[in-house]
């Protein structure tokens, strides 16, 4: 019973989480995209590093997907997060949230990035296994 961490997690949510930007986006040749879908990997990896699932959706055996906008500021942390598209469970949602909002030690965003502020979308599945 935890956040699912397996290879499907990545390839469902992860590959498609490409950083919407604030300003005009870097340029998006094939090399910074691949710097930018790596970088999203380790900010979601990060994120789901816990494996806590929420105690009341366990014991009701609730699943969902949360897609969480977070926004990155200059120094590369999570200023702030908020919800772009519900589980349909606010239990699940607020757990997403939180899970966002706390990262630390996220990796170091990909030079095109550096110093500037962005938005991140960032999925979240809960699956009971």
């Amino acid at each position: 019973m935890r956040f699912l961490k397996t290879r499907r997690f990545a390839a469902v949510g992860l590959l498609c989480a490409l950083p919407a930007f604030a300003g005009s986006p870097p340029n998006a040749d094939p090399a910074a995209r691949s710097a930018i879908r790596n970088y999203s990997q380790g900010v979601a990896a990060r994120v789901i590093q816990d494996q806590h699932y929420p105690t009341e959706a366990l014991q009701h055996g609730i699943e969902g997907r949360v897609l969480v906008l977070a926004l990155i500021g200059t120094d590369g942390q999570v200023h702030s997060a908020r919800l772009r598209q519900s589980s349909g469970y606010e239990l699940l949602d607020e757990a997403a949230l939180e899970k966002v909002r706390t990262a630390r030690g996220l990796p170091e965003p990909p030079e095109m990035l550096r110093g500037r502020e962005f938005t991140m979308e960032v999925p979240i599945i809960f699956r009971i296994e």
